[in-house]
């Protein structure tokens, strides 16, 4: 396993689901411009392929990690979209921009706000006074 708490969870995560499918997606909880069909797409982009990745925005990051029928061998943490391409997963190169976009640095949360987020997401910015100060 992995030392970290992130990776060992997914692997927990993944056996529990291994138990019901041979498929397994992680993907990214801080994803607030995520669209349905952004994740669709990179869904069908990724079947045929055992294990691919979507990079984040920055192209460092890691949005979503996909196996079929193989371990989904998490690498996330510092620099996980490179860990991923050395550990053999494929890069998918769709645009996907809500995919893309998680948040890590108020900027992102910018690029996110541009792209269209949720009522949830805007009631919390207004709730931490960042409505209008994140343009």
């Amino acid at each position: 396993g992995h030392r970290d708490p992130l990776n060992n969870a997914l692997l927990a995560a993944e056996a529990m689901a291994r138990r019901y499918t041979s498929n397994v997606v992680a993907l990214q909880g801080d994803l607030p411009a995520l669209q349905t069909q952004d994740l669709a797409e990179a869904i069908a982009a990724a079947r045929g392929r055992p294990r691919s990745f979507v990079a984040d925005r920055h192209g460092t990051g890691t949005s979503a990690l996909f196996s079929f029928g193989v371990a989904l061998d998490p690498h996330f943490g510092v620099d996980s979209a490179e860990r991923h391409r050395r550990s053999g997963a494929i890069e998918l190169t769709g645009a996907w921009p809500g995919l893309r976009c998680d948040i890590d640095t108020p900027e992102d949360l910018v690029a996110a706000r541009r792209l269209g987020i949720g009522s949830a997401t805007l009631r919390a910015m207004a709730r931490l006074g960042g409505s209008n100060t994140l343009r």
